[in-house]
């Protein structure tokens, strides 16, 4: 307690900013690699294979409408730290377990929250 004022806020920023954002890079995505997997159609990974997939499948209008709520994230994000405050957020859901605690629960969780989803 060093006499800074502490607020906590709960926008919903983060959460529009992670739907806006997964179409806006899978659309980035496609757009680089469109021709090579097009033209070289290369063994892919599941997963990767799956992203790019559904990046084809994105229809313009999706693409516009998610840039447009990445750049209203920003805006609002911008203002709610006008006036020199510090966003703090937490680099994960919850507390780190101990070493080699692990559990398969705790690998899966471990491993849905380092996708890209």
């Amino acid at each position: 307690a060093i006499g800074i004022p502490v607020t906590e806020v709960n926008t919903g920023l983060l959460q529009a900013a992670f739907d806006s954002q997964r179409v806006v890079q899978a659309a980035e995505a496609w757009g680089v690699h469109e021709q090579w997997v097009n033209e070289r159609k290369p063994r892919l990974g599941r997963d990767v294979a799956r992203l790019l997939q559904a990046a084809s499948e994105l229809k313009p209008g999706d693409i516009g409408r998610a840039s447009a709520a990445r750049n209203r994230v920003v805006r609002q994000t911008e203002a709610l730290l006008a006036g020199r405050a510090i966003l703090v957020l937490a680099a994960a859901p919850g507390f780190a377990p101990g070493c080699g605690c692990l559990t398969m629960v705790d690998r899966a969780e471990n491993a849905r929250i380092a996708s890209v989803r």
